[in-house]
């Protein structure tokens, strides 16, 4: 895709990416998908139809690698194109997916009251967006309870 400013090929290249790490080819995959978006123009303005769904899967992969930075790069530039849209503040599943993804950088890299703090907004809004039982609203609350009981052990 590199050469190409074809959103099919874009559209091709992610679709390589996701197949490429669901086999367990998650450098390969991240490095792909990170050429890609900075051809596009990440970390400022992106030209690529879809880029925000390319960005979350950007920052999914960045995390699985460790690569902390990378995640919060890819949040933030998400979070800039959606800041006036008002699904934003009320429980747009992307937002939320990506607020559960920030506690999980933020515990990973020990800033665990923080993390707490963004695993309890990621549940209230995963709530709204998609149900309490669904996998996501769950992981958030499983994240923040176990930060919660890391705290109570802590104070000890």
């Amino acid at each position: 895709a590199s050469g190409s400013n074809s959103a099919f090929e874009a559209a091709r290249l992610r679709t390589e990416v996701a197949v490429q790490a669901a086999d367990g080819q998650g450098q390969r995959a991240w490095t792909r998908l990170d050429s890609l978006v900075r051809s596009r123009g990440f970390p400022g303005e992106m030209r690529l139809i879809e880029w925000p769904d390319a960005l979350t899967e950007y920052a999914h992969l960045s995390f699985a690698l460790g690569r902390y930075d990378d995640v919060r790069a890819a949040i933030t530039r998400v979070r800039s194109r959606f800041a006036s849209d008002s699904v934003a503040v009320n429980g747009s599943l992307r937002m939320a997916s990506l607020q559960l993804l920030e506690a999980r950088v933020q515990s990973a890299t020990g800033a665990r009251d923080s993390a707490a703090t963004t695993a309890a907004l990621a549940e209230r809004a995963l709530r709204v967006a998609v149900g309490e039982t669904h996998r996501l609203t769950r992981a958030a609350a499983t994240l923040r309870d176990s930060l919660a009981g890391q705290r109570v052990a802590a104070s000890r």
